[in-house]
């Protein structure tokens, strides 16, 4: 519950670039983890793809999928 409150925040704020609110390398993990989540929730309101779309494009991260084994 509180990582999804927590991307809803995340979602709110007005600067849409995440290394300028997280930096580097904790935007990669952001991605990571946006990506992992987004894999496994299946609602069809998706907060982790919403966070994606925002931060990067929509785009997940290749190396989390690759790990899952998710085709991309």
């Amino acid at each position: 519950y509180r990582l999804k409150e927590i991307c809803g925040e995340l979602l709110r704020l007005p600067e849409a670039n995440a290394n300028k609110i997280f930096g580097y390398p904790d935007d990669l993990k952001l991605k990571s983890s946006m990506t992992l989540f987004k894999e496994a929730e299946q609602s069809a309101v998706n907060i982790f793809k919403k966070v994606l779309d925002r931060y990067f494009m929509g785009k997940p991260d290749i190396k989390t999928l690759q790990i899952l084994n998710v085709k991309h």
